[in-house]
């Protein structure tokens, strides 16, 4: 009996997905070549800072910040750095550089997850940036499909339902929900195949339909794929609310709620 298996995972690097996501903004995300430039040359008000927040399963967070001017990344120096408040606690950033791009990142496993952490860019010789803040979206967990070990097919080889927690409450403004598919399909001869992915943004009422006549579409045609060795759902809860200092240019803050299902699908009847 041919079958799909899904198993829930805890997503480790999607940091600029989300972000893609959420605003397509932050230059951490760039393939750039560039030069990284020196903070210091910049005045406060001529930076224009990123921050993020992303939660993912097991309170496992990441803290993330990045700095520029004019396209260029900046690189912290002479006593510039950029700080996270976590409970009582104001801990460094680490940095780390890599295709012209200086990302400031901080990774904890949390035991009480907060909904709004503050950042504090401070400076040695210019005014301090330290009234940023992110607000992190309510939590939920990806309830099916869940981890299973039976036959697992769409319905007529074309559609499955994917659902996860409502939202209990709250103001909504600002936050987006936002499902990326990354797979590797194919017709059992090998031909036709496709490897690529897809992005939707979906109304958060806690289910959806994923139709692979459109998820797994090139230039609005559908190959013969029979299988997918891969079929990957990244579902990610963003907010923009927050607040960005007002002594800094310009700049984005976004809190995100991540999870993931790593799969592969077989028994697909396309188009």
């Amino acid at each position: 009996m041919l079958a799909t298996i899904f198993t829930k995972k805890i997503t480790k690097n999607l940091y600029c997905s989300a972000m893609i996501l959420s605003v397509g903004l932050l230059s951490a995300c760039s393939d750039t070549d560039k030069e990284t430039k020196k903070s210091t040359d910049y005045a406060t008000a001529a930076i224009e800072a990123n921050y993020s927040v992303e939660v993912l399963e097991g309170k496992k967070v990441s803290y993330v910040a990045n700095f520029g001017h004019d396209g260029s990344s900046l690189e912290l120096e002479a006593g510039d750095k950029v700080t996270v408040e976590i409970g009582a606690e104001s801990l460094s950033l680490i940095e780390s550089i890599s295709s012209g791009t200086a990302t400031y990142r901080l990774n904890r496993t949390e035991t009480l997850l907060a909904s709004k952490y503050f950042f504090e860019f401070l400076r040695e010789t210019q005014e301090d940036a330290d009234g940023s803040f992110v607000e992190v979206p309510e939590s939920f967990s990806l309830t099916s499909p869940t981890s299973i070990t039976g036959a697992f097919r769409p319905a007529n080889g074309k559609t499955f339902p994917i659902s996860w927690d409502q939202r209990t409450g709250g103001d909504d403004d600002g936050e987006e929900f936002t499902i990326r598919y990354d797979f590797d399909c194919r017709h059992d001869s090998g031909t036709p195949s496709i490897s690529k992915s897809y992005v939707e943004k979906v109304e958060d009422t806690g289910e959806h339909l994923v139709n692979l006549l459109t998820v797994l579409a090139e230039n609005g045609e559908v190959g013969n794929y029979q299988a997918c060795s891969r079929f990957n759902i990244i579902a990610i809860r963003s907010s923009t609310d927050g607040n960005l200092d007002g002594a800094l240019k310009s700049g984005s803050v976004v809190g995100s709620q991540v999870r993931t299902i790593e799969g592969s699908l077989e028994g697909l009847q396309l188009p």
